[in-house]
């Protein structure tokens, strides 16, 4: 579950054997000339909420400056292991944070953390564009608390799955876009999705 990192308790190095399954894959995706996004669910002290037991999400990224330092630390290895494959078209450092859904971790720099991450990959990876995805799992408000990076290689990623039922395939014919929707799971009230609706939506993007 902790796929290259060993351990995402206490990252020491990169697991040979799992590098090499990744590397193996990315020669398979160059030779039908597909690119790849090196993406990260889990990072040290952020383990992907599917992967723990019980399901849960892992604050420990955003508590703990020695996961801070792990995480770092393993961007700057995986990067030099993979920098040049002309298969890889850009690192996304870590799949939806969520810092703000907690009071005592809602403060974390984000940003500031990135500017360390991308700071590593740049000792061995000088050109590969850097994904970053905003708090609030990555939702297009969440990008709104991103500081611009200094680094001219960056591409800022946000993810909209809204309305959510209507999205995630719980619709099953019982609403039509456009129309009203329930907003999200749980949701006792609708509103009127249109184009309109969804350029709201965009609006902290923009």
């Amino acid at each position: 579950r902790d796929f290259l990192m060993g351990s995402a308790d206490d990252f020491k190095a990169l697991v040979p054997e799992d590098l090499e399954k990744l590397k193996t894959a990315l020669d398979w995706a160059d030779a039908a000339k597909i690119k790849v996004v090196i993406g990260m669910l889990s990072l040290p002290g952020d383990r992907w909420a599917q992967l723990n037991q019980p399901r849960a999400s892992d604050f420990r990224l955003y508590r703990e400056r020695k996961y801070q330092d792990q995480s770092v630390e393993f961007w700057r290895q995986l990067a030099a292991a993979l920098s040049g494959h002309p298969a890889v078209a850009g690192y996304n450092i870590v799949n939806e944070p969520h810092p703000a859904k907690k009071k005592d971790t809602k403060t974390f720099d984000l940003s500031s953390f990135y500017d360390r991450v991308i700071a590593a990959i740049r000792e061995s990876d000088p050109t590969t564009p850097v994904i970053l995805d905003g708090d609030d799992y990555g939702s297009p408000e969440g990008i709104e608390r991103l500081r611009p990076a200094a680094d001219p290689n960056v591409i800022y990623a946000f993810h909209y799955y809204g309305p959510w039922k209507y999205a995630s395939g719980q619709n099953r014919n019982r609403w039509t876009y456009p129309g009203m929707i329930p907003e999200w799971e749980g949701a006792s009230t609708s509103k009127y999705w249109d184009a309109a609706a969804i350029a709201v939506a965009m609006a902290p993007v923009v």
